[in-house]
């Protein structure tokens, strides 16, 4: 019976001493970033990261914010547009939201994106437990609709 005791106890150490080792292998550190096309990407520190404009004062046409983005080689899901993210960015013309894990939409993200002018439809995944940012959506003209699930 002792050495059983002592077998798990080892094993628990074991996994104590890996498992952060062999987790942060596979994550970006918070705040690592990618650039990819127009867009930039932040990893939030789990499995998830933010969007945003990469350049505002170039950025411009039809922006498509992905379901998944990938930094330093590592997958993560889309589940944040930034606050501020594409503030003022009057060259964009239309917003498509793939991804079915956002969850936060910040403060001012498409303020003044005056350009917009096909309609931004906000996916299922922006439920109750959901946050959008006050003046998320200001000063566009284009209609904000959101999916059903």
């Amino acid at each position: 019976m002792k050495s059983k005791d002592l077998f798990v106890k080892i094993s628990v150490l074991c996994v104590a001493l890996v498992f952060p080792f062999y987790v942060s292998r596979l994550y970006a550190a918070a705040g690592e970033t990618a650039v990819i096309g127009q867009l930039k990407f932040t990893a939030l520190g789990d499995i998830s990261c933010k969007v945003e404009a990469a350049d505002k004062g170039s950025i411009s046409g039809a922006i498509v914010i992905p379901a998944t983005a990938e930094i330093n080689g590592k997958s993560y899901i889309v589940s944040t547009i930034a606050g501020s993210a594409f503030e003022s960015c009057k060259e964009i013309t239309s917003v498509t939201i793939e991804s079915n894990y956002l969850k936060t939409i910040g403060q001012r993200a498409f303020l003044y994106c005056s350009g917009i002018s096909d309609t931004i439809f906000i996916p299922a995944s922006m439920d109750a437990g959901a946050t959008i940012g006050i003046y998320a959506f200001a000063d566009i003209f284009a209609p904000v609709k959101f999916l059903s699930t």
